[in-house]
């Protein structure tokens, strides 16, 4: 049975990391929650940046924080953070010698954005796409199935999202993770 974790419930130091592998032009690692259990956050009530439209074309969705609690936020940071951390001294194990932390923190792509004081932080997510087909289950507040197409630009909701693996690239790597569920809020956040 999949576990869904609320984003103040995961401890990240209960993920565990497989050796990278070969897949295409890239290495991936997986990651788990303990033996081998997908690692799915559930979020708070979160507003879109973009519409459908925009959704369908960028194959992803930026998320801003509402109200005054930056929880989903400091997990994502602290994620990158544990990420680097777990690079580093796996180092000589996935990679055949001990890589110095400023260079694998240099080479790491954060999912989090600065933010200025004043303003509400957001995070980008990808939007899982076979051709053109939107492989992320979307309901609406009476908890029907709808069309990614149907999301308009500031509309609040609670996704689920799926954090796959570590993606190492020539030059860089990133955490992939990706939305496997978006439901639109039937409560309304106080915006800050």
């Amino acid at each position: 049975m999949t576990q869904i974790f609320k984003h103040t419930n995961l401890k990240l130091d209960e993920l565990t990391y497989k050796k990278p592998e070969k897949q295409g032009n890239s290495y991936y690692c997986s990651i788990f929650h303990g033996d081998n259990k997908p690692v799915y956050i559930q979020t708070p009530v979160l507003s879109s940046l973009l519409s459908g439209e925009d959704l369908r074309s960028k194959k992803q969705i930026e998320l801003k924080v509402l109200g005054e609690d930056f929880g989903i936020y400091d997990i994502f940071l602290k994620l990158d953070d544990h990420n680097v951390h777990k690079t580093f001294s796996m180092s000589k194990e996935w990679f055949g010698k001990e890589l110095p932390v400023n260079v694998i923190d240099d080479m790491y792509r954060r999912g989090t954005k600065p933010f200025t004081k004043g303003t509400q932080p957001s995070l980008d997510f990808k939007i899982p796409f076979t051709k053109d087909k939107c492989e992320c289950m979307c309901f609406d507040k009476s908890k029907e199935p709808m069309e990614i197409d149907d999301i308009k630009e500031g509309t609040e909701m609670i996704c689920i999202i799926h954090i796959k693996g570590l993606k190492f690239l020539k030059k860089e790597y990133y955490c992939d993770c990706y939305i496997t569920q978006i439901k639109e809020s039937e409560i309304k956040i106080q915006k800050s």
